[in-house]
């Protein structure tokens, strides 16, 4: 329990409780979880390829990429409370207001990792939220913070620790997948992009040992005399920078799908690798493959259906087609037998007389010929 005199010594030196930040650390439990979810996974790829290749890193890459991701950003809160207690003697739980803060932003995104990760187990072809790989710090991607000035001591001895920390967990990583190369089925595009990897590695490591010898002198004690606010703001910036090589190398090396110019091709389904959560895999045909279908069988000429009053070829001034015109029937030379079978037989009048209009009077028919026989006549004069 702190007296009043700490309290009051921790307000005016700007230092704030740890308390919300190790709330977030509770956030950190199913990790355990997902991590023998992922060890299960690994091995059922193995399974299915024969053994450890490189095949089974870029299966699993998209779940272990973000996993490995969240351990470092948990290391990092870590280191920042182990070195600020270790200038907090009396008041452990007390953290500088710049340790704080970058604290609480590096275990933010906790949440977010862990649900992803969560979904992508269950379904792989679920498009993820997270865009990897993920930087950290000023320029970052996350917790991107401005330097603080005055630099605090216990945050230069937190980001000493964690870079320590990172780059070891990046260097086990780099042996696991060294011994891909040799497997006579790993391609040669890998070996290569993983022996440039190495070499960006052992510079950052020669440049963290360096940046620990010019601090340490500084940082030893309770008190320590830190240099300028330039010195340290230039300092800090250099451990960002060292820190970062790390967290994106390993993150590339959990994930061959994110290393420097990875050609997709080698990632295609037919390889046996699983597609990345939120990729769709678009298969293009070339137009010469492309099936016609093919022409209908020629049927039987068409018949014209036949003219009709009123047609276009019936009207003035159109000529039909000669197989469309039908010959009328004489209507007087249908008539011309009827007429004789009803005439009188006490009427001669000239067969040449004009017919009178029907409906005026008797008809009367035209004969050329004498009648074969006559029918009796048939009215009030028979």
């Amino acid at each position: 329990m702190t007296t009043w005199t700490e309290r009051i010594r921790a307000a005016l030196a700007g230092d704030v409780a740890s308390a919300d930040v190790a709330a977030l650390f509770g956030v950190t439990k199913p990790l355990d979880d997902l991590h023998q979810q992922l060890g299960d996974a690994r091995l059922s790829a193995e399974i299915t390829h024969g053994g450890g290749n490189w095949q089974v890193t870029v299966q699993t890459g998209p779940i272990a990429a973000p996993l490995w991701l969240a351990d470092q950003l948990v290391a990092l809160a870590q280191s920042l409370c182990e070195a600020e207690a270790e200038y907090h003697q009396g008041q452990p739980t007390m953290l500088s207001a710049a340790s704080h803060a970058l604290a609480v932003a590096v275990l933010e995104p906790l949440e977010t990792i862990i649900a992803e990760v969560s979904a992508a187990l269950i379904d792989p072809h679920r498009p993820s939220r997270l865009n990897l790989p993920w930087t950290v710090g000023p320029d970052g991607d996350i917790a991107h913070l401005p330097l603080p000035v005055p630099t605090p001591p216990g945050y230069l001895r937190g980001l000493l620790l964690a870079v320590e920390r990172i780059q070891s967990a990046t260097g086990m990583l780099l042996t696991d997948v060294k011994t891909l190369g040799h497997d006579a089925a790993t391609p040669s595009w890998l070996i290569a992009t993983v022996q440039r990897l190495e070499g960006e590695l052992a510079a950052a490591s020669a440049r963290r040992a360096m940046l620990d010898a010019r601090l340490s002198p500084l940082l030893s004690g309770h008190s320590p005399a830190l240099p300028s606010s330039a010195t340290t703001s230039s300092v800090s910036l250099d451990l960002w920078s060292v820190l970062n090589t790390a967290l994106v190398s390993g993150q590339q090396l959990a994930d061959p799908r994110l290393l420097p110019g990875a050609p997709s091709s080698a990632f295609s389904s037919t390889d046996g690798a699983a597609a990345r959560p939120g990729t769709v895999a678009v298969t293009t045909v070339p137009p010469s493959e492309v099936a016609t279908p093919p022409a209908a069988p020629p049927g039987p000429p068409s018949t014209p259906p036949p003219l009709r009053r009123g047609s276009p070829a019936s009207q003035p001034g159109t000529e039909a087609p000669p197989e469309q015109v039908r010959d009328l029937p004489d209507i007087q030379a249908e008539l011309a037998p009827q007429r004789s079978a009803h005439r009188r037989p006490d009427r001669a009048e000239d067969d040449a007389s004009p017919l009178p209009d029907i409906g005026e009077g008797p008809i009367k028919a035209k004969h050329e010929e004498p009648l074969v026989r006559e029918l009796p006549q048939i009215g009030p004069d028979s």
